[in-house]
């Protein structure tokens, strides 16, 4: 595409001034949009992808947090990216975000893959924002450039031939992965059925099977049914998004996925499959010293552990905490991808040598157990 180098140089202006708006010409959007659309075209709608690759969840218009996301883990073609869709609405600037996800896109083909979220939907975009700002900024044809463009996105991915990944979950329809490949493109999404459900549906540790979503959309499954999906297609994990815990203290999930964050917020929230499938987790998390009195601490580590066995360490460099104070730490934590985490074994263990109170962290990781010809189903979401 003519003048790609030149729109992404531009768009990337705004990593020296955070939240400046970026102005493209109408022509250049509707260039973008249509190239990309060729490209999502000619690619298919379950995508095959290989480790090493950044897993990403919902962007939604913050494009600060979605350019510190490239600088933390990479611009491209330096590392690859796979993002689970929701990239507009919400934040106040939809229209930078998707633009640079498409030059990506267009650029790098085969190393940056976009997929589908329920907010590239005409019907819910026109409500939460981004219709809003394409009007404000453009027209309401820009709106609808975009439009024909999301239509064209691919549902879904598979990693390493294991790890599926969608931006919602899992459909009572789906016996075959070749039903997604199926699925024929350019098609707006339904109110029901596998494609509305792929975009839509959401885990529930509380049920077993199929249940009704309080969205008003799709279904709510159990973890049963998560377990039955893998052993059937011999998959090992499910990557989704489309949810983030409204606590700021974590959550056990004991539905099989990875629910990564909604949004970027505080701290970034992606995940790096490595080539043997180790998990590199990115975390920040804030540490808050409740006692009357503030105390030194040399060099140490804090142990993450399941079930009593320490499945990883994070080192922790020498400091000072004062009385009620809070302190920010960012740490990478590796795990061997058959190790598995539950919420309430890892907690209670970090910083518990200190009496340090562990308040926020953007971690999360499901990863099935096996245990007497058995597979137990257990992990934690954070934010």
């Amino acid at each position: 595409m003519e003048g790609l180098d030149g729109i992404i140089e531009r768009l990337l202006e705004a990593r020296k001034t955070r939240g400046k708006k970026i102005q493209l010409s109408e022509a250049e959007i509707r260039q973008l949009c249509t190239t990309a659309k060729e490209v999502f075209l000619s690619q298919p709608n379950l995508l095959e992808l290989e480790a090493p690759i950044n897993v990403c969840g919902d962007i939604h218009g913050q494009y600060p947090d979605l350019l510190r996301l490239f600088e933390y883990g990479g611009f491209p073609p330096d590392s690859n990216y796979l993002f689970l869709g929701d990239y507009v609405d919400r934040g106040k600037q939809s229209i930078e975000t998707i633009c640079l996800l498409l030059s990506y896109k267009i650029k790098f083909p085969d190393n940056f893959f976009l997929l589908r979220g329920n907010h590239e939907c005409a019907s819910i975009n026109r409500i939460y924002g981004f219709y809003d700002e394409c009007k404000r900024r453009f027209s309401v044809r820009i709106w609808r450039i975009f439009t024909d463009c999301f239509n064209c996105l691919p549902v879904a991915a598979v990693i390493d031939d294991k790890i599926l990944c969608m931006h919602g979950g899992l459909s009572p329809e789906i016996d075959s992965l070749d039903q997604i490949r199926a699925i024929e493109r350019p098609v707006d999404v339904p109110d029901q059925g596998l494609l509305c459900d792929l975009l839509w549906a959401d885990p529930d540790r509380d049920i077993k099977g199929w249940g009704e979503n309080d969205r008003g959309v799709s279904y709510t499954f159990g973890a049963d049914k998560v377990v039955e999906f893998l052993k059937k297609h011999d998959l090992d994990l499910i990557c989704r998004a489309h949810q983030g815990s409204p606590s700021s203290k974590p959550n056990i999930q004991s539905t099989p996925s990875i629910p990564l964050l909604s949004k970027i917020s505080n701290s970034l929230d992606f995940m790096r499959l490595r080539v043997n499938l180790n998990v590199s987790l990115d975390v920040n998390l804030s540490i808050k010293n409740p006692n009357k009195v503030g105390f030194k601490y040399t060099n140490s580590s804090a142990l993450l552990k399941y079930r009593g066995e320490v499945v990883g360490d994070v080192p922790v460099p020498a400091g000072e905490i004062s009385a009620g104070e809070t302190l920010p730490m960012n740490m990478t934590l590796t795990v061997l991808a058959d190790r598995l985490l539950s919420n309430s074994d890892v907690y209670s263990d970090v910083m518990s040598v200190w009496g340090i109170e562990v308040l926020r962290t953007r971690l999360v990781i499901i990863r099935p157990n096996y245990r007497d010809g058995k597979r137990e189903q257990f992990g934690f979401e954070a934010v």
